[in-house]
């Protein structure tokens, strides 16, 4: 297909890579057919030592000479050299009138203009079925936008009860000015949406860095339920080699064991994960969606967007949002029979059960205020009062500097951790198991 024909077809999304959410660089595809950018799988792969197509979930081990020869994505990068170019050379007027450009024609090579320029190229036979490139509309800095009906007039006026701009010539205005409409000058106008789409950016920014929180949360606890996979299953094996073979089928139970009940983690993990990127992708959506505009006309579909945002918005900071993640940290775990003699015709070499990882400060300790130095105590409750794990506390301020802790085991599920703060500032507590 001729880069002609596909800008027929073509989304800008279709020219972004769906990890780094920006226009591709070196488009790879992978043997599932999706394309990425060749840094995005390089980095993927070194973070975990093999690709998974985020879009089908098909796993790639990819060495680094299978690297070197993933295919190129030919049209993507002839349609990204087109989009490049055509950004490049757009001129500020349109190129049958005053207006700014809104299309490209890659068979006449006009710019054309929202208005009466684009109407016309699609009426007239020889040029209605030729494909056009949406171009992304730019603020033209302290120039007065023109009137789509009187080309050469200054938009001057902006009616909040008809939502609709004029220029001097437009008759329009003088029916609002008669029927007492509420008409405000147009730069006055254009400021107030402008401070509502910064409003809207500055949410979305917020709702965005709380999203890739939890998707960076949910990643890390992904890889340690793999390696208590790992670890789980080399304890079986050890435990197995100890006794005779008359255990080895109770040893194939745990294991069928293990998998299912990982297998089960592992779905709802990917299922949280699929969640949190979906609503990252439809904020990142609203705030492409919303930078691009630049009218006050648009405020009615900015009034949608700005719906959407605000629901999205209720469930992402809702605390019940941050409590559905809480059980991620539930993992299975091996548990070695230590009266192998006495209970090996009943339980086999050992059982399967899953630790609840999940650990609270208690309420007149989740904040505290104290010195430079001072030494401090606070008590942390495991849930589940389960078995007793081995805990680690680190302090960590908003540099990024860390500040070791002790932790006491006081049985009954209760721990205590000391420490001190070495400088001045917020910090946070991260305990791990």
């Amino acid at each position: 297909m001729s880069v002609s024909k596909a800008l027929q077809f073509m989304d800008k999304k279709d020219l972004e890579c769906a990890i780094c959410l920006s226009r591709f660089e070196q488009p790879k595809t992978l043997e599932c057919m999706h394309t990425y950018c060749l840094q995005c799988i390089q980095k993927w792969v070194e973070m975990h030592g093999k690709m998974e197509c985020p879009t089908c979930g098909q796993e790639h081990d990819l060495t680094k000479e299978d690297l070197k020869k993933l295919a190129s994505n030919t049209m993507i990068s002839q349609l990204l050299e087109y989009v490049i170019k055509t950004e490049d050379q757009t001129p500020t007027k349109c190129s049958f009138c005053d207006n700014q450009p809104a299309y490209h024609c890659s068979t006449c090579q006009h710019y054309l203009c929202g208005g009466q320029c684009i109407k016309q190229h699609k009426m007239v036979q020889f040029t209605r079925d030729h494909p056009l490139y949406t171009l992304d509309l730019k603020e033209q800095d302290d120039q007065p936008i023109n009137c789509q009906v009187h080309c050469k007039s200054h938009l001057e006026f902006y009616c909040s009860d008809c939502k609709k701009s004029a220029c001097k010539q437009c008759e329009h205005i003088l029916t609002c000015y008669q029927e007492q409409h509420k008409v405000i000058p147009m730069s006055m106008s254009v400021d107030d949406f402008n401070n509502d789409t910064s409003e809207f950016i500055k949410l979305a920014h917020g709702i965005q860095n709380k999203l890739s929180e939890k998707l960076e949360f949910i990643a890390k606890n992904k890889s340690v339920l793999k390696s208590q996979l790992k670890l789980s299953r080399t304890a079986i094996e050890i435990q197995e080699n100890k006794l005779i073979k008359k255990v080895k089928e109770k040893s194939k139970e745990l294991i069928l064991d293990l998998e299912k009940r990982y297998k089960e983690k592992e779905d709802d993990i990917d299922c949280k994960f699929k969640d949190i990127d979906s609503k990252k992708t439809q904020v990142n959506n609203l705030m492409t969606t919303v930078t691009k505009m630049n009218t006050p006309e648009q405020r009615e579909t900015f009034g949608s967007h700005k719906t959407t945002i605000n629901a999205v918005k209720d469930k992402v900071l809702n605390a019940d949002f941050d409590k559905s993640f809480l059980k991620i940290n539930i993992t299975p775990n091996f548990i070695p029979c230590t009266h192998l003699d006495e209970l090996l015709n009943n339980e086999g070499i050992g059982k399967i059960t899953t630790v609840d990882m999940t650990y609270e400060v208690a309420g007149e300790d989740r904040a505290i205020t104290v010195t430079k130095g001072q030494p401090f105590s606070v008590k942390v409750s495991n849930l589940s009062a389960s078995n007793a794990c081995q805990l680690d506390a680190t302090l960590i301020n908003s540099s990024g500097e860390e500040s070791a802790t002790e932790v006491e085991y006081n049985r009954n599920g209760d721990y205590k951790v000391k420490g001190r703060c070495n400088g001045e500032g917020d910090w946070q507590m991260q305990i791990t198991t």
